[in-house]
């Protein structure tokens, strides 16, 4: 005799048992059934999404088994519904610890992610760093480079292949140029200043003075 589970109809399937036959399901076109604890063992999903979808399904298939249950009296067909609805309820739980399994991990990525994230912004920090203290060390370079061209050409040295003769290139060439015009640039300023000072100093001295006297005038 079969008996049909009553909630199983909403669920696009029918759960049906047989006095002397193992459980059979009567399928709706398009409905996939739930997986078989064997199918499961040897299911390796890792998309939370259809984990779940397998626990509503095994869920929905362990409620119509305890109604089973219920709908028949003792004997064969009820022990096996019963062996039927605990290893259903133990797939249940297998798939709850998959689905922990699986969120775990991805909150792990997450984290592993977002310390990726850091460790290369570090990273880019560490090196803007590194670029800008080699930035500033070759501007130091630059203008001893200048202040040792500009002295050497005070010193009788005319070209630049004279000041470094083994260098060779064109950027070479043009930077030595620019190095010299500018020192040179910078010791006429210097001098500039020097004398301008020394001009300041004088007309200081001479304002000085002329108050001192314009006072020794005003006195008597």
């Amino acid at each position: 005799m079969l008996r049909n589970c009553n909630c199983a109809s909403s669920n696009k399937h029918s759960l049906q048992c047989q006095d002397d036959q193992e459980i059979v399901w009567i399928e709706n076109p398009g409905y996939v059934p739930p997986k078989s604890g064997h199918e499961l063992e040897n299911w390796e999903c890792e998309d939370r999404p259809r984990i779940e979808e397998e626990m509503e399904k095994q869920n929905k298939l362990l409620k119509c088994l305890h109604e089973q249950i219920q709908a028949v009296p003792d004997g064969d067909v009820k022990k096996l519904l019963e062996e039927r609805a605990w290893s259903v309820q133990q797939t249940v739980t297998a798939l709850r610890r998959r689905r922990r399994s699986v969120a775990e991990p991805t909150k792990n990525e997450e984290n592993a992610e977002s310390e990726s994230i850091r460790g290369l912004m570090l990273e880019e920090k560490q090196l803007l760093a590194v670029q800008t203290n080699l930035l500033e060390e070759i501007a130091v370079e630059k203008k001893q480079v200048a202040e040792l061209c500009w002295s050497l050409v005070k010193l009788g040295y005319q070209t630049t292949e004279e000041v470094f003769p083994k260098i060779e290139g064109d950027s070479w060439e043009s930077f030595l140029a620019d190095a010299l015009l500018e020192e040179a640039a910078r010791s006429t300023l210097i001098e500039e200043l020097a004398r301008l000072k020394s001009e300041c100093a004088v007309l200081r001295a001479n304002l000085e003075l002329a108050q001192y006297d314009q006072n020794q005038v005003t006195r008597f």
